[in-house]
């Protein structure tokens, strides 16, 4: 385990060793999603697929993750089969997009500014 991993483990799972919590990664990842600081979730991206935190998810222990948690992570995350946004029309019908977004390009487009 790294420096990164050790140091989140530690911060969304206090009263466990780092080394014990990590071992069982869809609960470290249910503790992540539930208390985790915005600026660790791109750090966490880079070791852990969208379909492990689905999975974490889906699978989640009961009285873990609040229901603020939940709905933005169930938000934020593909869900098998949809990975991709469906397009948006308007109340006539008449606007098509272009093409649709994934999660990832959203995310981008948020953190660099061009949606707020």
């Amino acid at each position: 385990m790294n420096d990164e991993l050790k140091q989140i483990a530690q911060r969304v799972n206090w009263f466990e060793p780092p080394e014990k919590v990590v071992q069982d990664v869809d609960r470290f990842l249910v503790y992540f999603m539930q208390y985790c600081s915005d600026t660790d979730i791109s750090v966490m991206r880079r070791y852990f697929t969208n379909q492990q935190f689905r999975r974490a998810l889906d699978n989640r222990s009961p009285g873990i993750m609040d229901e603020r948690s939940v709905a933005y992570w169930d938000l934020v995350l593909p869900k098998p089969n949809r990975d991709r946004m469906p397009p948006l029309e308007d109340a006539f019908g008449l606007y098509k997009p272009e093409r649709s977004v994934n999660i990832e390009e959203m995310e981008t487009a948020i953190r660099d500014g061009a949606i707020k």
